[in-house]
């Protein structure tokens, strides 16, 4: 599941908005984050022309501990069946995570 909302920084310029994306993946799966700083370094600076700016991302904690499917209440997991073999069946554990961009705006007003 993934959520996105237009966001003010607690401080910053009262005018510049920034979009945060809220998201659940799989605990195996690279965030994305971290794939848009590999695919700038692998391709160069040149792309960040064409790319949102990554402020800030991480994983969402909670009292010190990950925010995981895991970790809800077992009456309400949000569990994803993975099919391993026709005879039994695994469950993925997903993973809060949050990734905040500059908008789209101060990208159309970048030189």
């Amino acid at each position: 599941a993934t959520r996105v909302w237009a966001v003010k920084e607690k401080g910053g310029d009262p005018g510049k908005m920034l979009v945060l994306k809220d998201t659940w993946v799989e605990c195996t799966r690279t965030r994305e984050g971290t794939l848009m700083e590999q695919i700038i370094k692998d391709v160069g600076p040149e792309l960040k022309k064409h790319l949102l700016t990554v402020v800030c991302h991480g994983n969402v904690y909670i009292d010190g501990q990950a925010d995981t499917t895991r970790s809800v209440d077992a009456d309400y997991r949000f569990l994803v069946e993975m099919p391993s073999s026709k005879e039994s069946k695994k469950t993925a554990e997903s993973l809060h995570s949050r990734t905040v961009t500059g908008s789209v705006a101060d990208r159309e007003a970048a030189p």
